[in-house]
């Protein structure tokens, strides 16, 4: 298995790195008394979404739900000319091990980065 760089060995070698926690929240409608999920940024200092969608009100509560998510990492090379995207979802079975998240999407941004160097990773994946 290749070792994949951490978020600080890439900082260093001058790649812009951004990390973002995509987690799923849930409120109890004050009418109905159902609940309603949605999705938002992470704000892992206050755990809170860092955008909350138009029909929740600031006073309403919501509630992080423990399972589930997905963590997403935007990778620009150094020279600022490739762009790639990670997305690592989150088992339903684990509770937001953030460390593996970042590890599973940071090794799918960087393969993606790879097959955008190379010029003829195409014609190879045709004409084999």
């Amino acid at each position: 298995m290749k070792k994949v760089p951490t978020i600080h060995e890439l900082r260093k070698a001058a790649y812009k790195v951004r990390v973002t926690h995509i987690r799923k929240f849930f409120r109890f409608d004050p009418q109905t008394g159902k609940k309603r999920t949605f999705w938002a940024a992470f704000h892992s200092k206050k755990h809170a979404p860092l955008a909350k969608p138009e029909d929740i009100k600031e006073c309403e509560e919501f509630f992080i739900d423990c399972k589930g998510g997905e963590t997403v990492i935007d990778l620009t090379s150094p020279d600022g000319k490739n762009t790639t995207q990670g997305v690592s979802a989150c088992s339903e079975d684990d509770a937001y091990i953030k460390r593996k998240g970042i590890r599973r999407a940071l090794g799918f941004a960087l393969s993606a980065m790879e097959k955008q160097k190379d010029v003829y990773f195409s014609l190879r994946k045709i004409f084999s």
